[in-house]
């Protein structure tokens, strides 16, 4: 989060920016944000002596400034010095390597140069084998890729026999290999074939990434990530994005918390059928009473009567489902109930609370219909069972009364019958 405004920075210096616009993207975008970063604080200490007055100390500020841009106070003070010497051509990285092997060229005069890739003997290396202008962005990835091709050149060769190259390829695996201090590099069977044939095939050029690398390290607030997305419910990999976010190791813990808080509440809705994006079947539009009563409802204080009007207008307004459990909080179950006592009961069923208890018609059939059927034999119903469990009393009940239960539903009223006869 940089503390500094950018928009109104890049308006400020567009004349010095344009400087840069003939430069690669990414030396392009890294050269002006130093140089906002430069002239930001400016903006920065001249607001806060406006606050605390002229005898403001610049050192606290300016540690103050680079801590909330995460970046050294040495980083700062470098690209100042930069800036000041060679204005905003200072700025450029110096690790973008147009050349990397003209000052070679000039010392050996193009003969061939040596390569310590192998303890057991040093190997030479033509300089007419790399190419004349090499473009790596990244010195990570030029480091890397230099040593790959020193360390496989001797497969080049076509002079080499079955029993040499079986034994290179044996030192390669046992060897520890560090390009340069902090990178360890591990080669396996499979990878050193396909090294092989880089070389053999494309030289130098074929160690070099399609584009340039830049390995996220500790401190970066960025990452680069592939998400598979399903076009009929692109929302699915916000499942993928979660996983992205727990394994993330650099993500502060409150940040982690809050942001798999957030998915793990609206997950459940996207992960239904993809009919989530379709609105909910009204069995007709409402009427223009209906609607002044509805809207009535929802400016009320009572929350779940507020919930129920609101899910209703907005399903009348043909909104998808998804849109609508997101606003009212509630499940899809919920709402579709609300519709069908709607269509039952008339808009006055938001006044009423709905009886779920023991004088409710439904209720009692239920419970008798149960009652009758524990006293029956699983295997009445071709359950090979010694005794009834929820699951095959709900597969019985659907069985002989035509209605589907949930075990939950069943366990919930087999508890209140208040005993449990088991079949003899």
């Amino acid at each position: 989060m940089y503390t500094y405004n950018t928009k109104e920075l890049r308006v400020k210096y567009k004349d010095t920016l344009s400087l840069l616009r003939n430069l690669p993207p990414i030396i392009k975008s890294k050269a002006t944000n130093s140089f906002l970063l430069v002239k930001g604080f400016d903006d920065y200490y001249a607001t806060k002596q406006q606050v605390a007055g002229k005898g403001l100390e610049k050192v606290p500020v300016l540690q103050e400034y680079c801590n909330n841009n995460h970046i050294p106070i040495s980083t700062f003070y470098r690209y100042r010095r930069n800036y000041s010497v060679n204005g905003i051509e200072g700025l450029k990285p110096k690790y973008y390597i147009k050349h990397p092997f003209e000052k070679i060229r000039a010392k050996y005069k193009n003969k061939p140069i040596t390569l310590n890739a192998h303890k057991e003997g040093k190997k030479s290396i033509s300089i007419f084998d790399i190419p004349e202008v090499i473009n790596i962005i990244d010195k990570r990835a030029f480091n890397i890729a230099f040593y790959k091709y020193s360390l496989f050149l001797p497969f080049q060769s076509s002079n080499m026999t079955i029993q040499e190259t079986i034994e290179l390829k044996n030192r390669i695996l046992l060897k520890e290999h560090v390009p340069y201090p902090g990178e360890k590099l591990i080669f396996s069977k499979g990878s050193i074939n396909n090294y092989i044939n880089l070389i053999r095939h494309k030289g130098f050029a074929g160690f070099i990434p399609a584009r340039s690398i830049t390995l996220g390290k500790n401190n970066s607030d960025t990452i680069s990530v592939k998400l598979n997305v399903n076009r009929n419910n692109p929302l699915l990999c916000l499942g993928q994005l979660k996983n992205f976010i727990l394994d993330w190791k650099t993500v502060p813990i409150q940040t982690k918390a809050i942001s798999v808080k957030f998915l793990n509440k609206y997950l459940p809705l996207v992960k239904s059928e993809a009919s989530i994006f379709k609105p909910f079947p009204l069995f007709r539009q409402l009427t223009e009473e209906e609607i002044e009563k509805l809207i009535e409802y929802k400016k009320g204080m009572h929350k779940n009567k507020s919930a129920m009007a609101t899910a209703l207008l907005m399903a009348n307004d043909n909104i998808s489902k998804l849109e609508i459990l997101m606003v009212v909080g509630r499940s899809d179950k919920t709402i579709y109930r609300w519709i069908k006592r709607l269509k039952k009961e008339g808009i006055n069923f938001i006044e009423g609370k709905h009886n779920y208890g023991k004088d409710n018609e439904e209720y009692q059939n239920r419970t008798s219909d149960l009652t009758k059927l524990i006293r029956h034999q699983p295997d009445t119903f071709n359950i090979n069972r010694p005794s009834w469990a929820y699951n095959s009393l709900a597969i019985a009940y659907e069985k002989k009364y035509k209605t589907k239960l949930s075990p939950a539903t069943i366990g919930r009223a087999v508890k209140k019958i208040g005993k449990w006869a088991r079949s003899k």
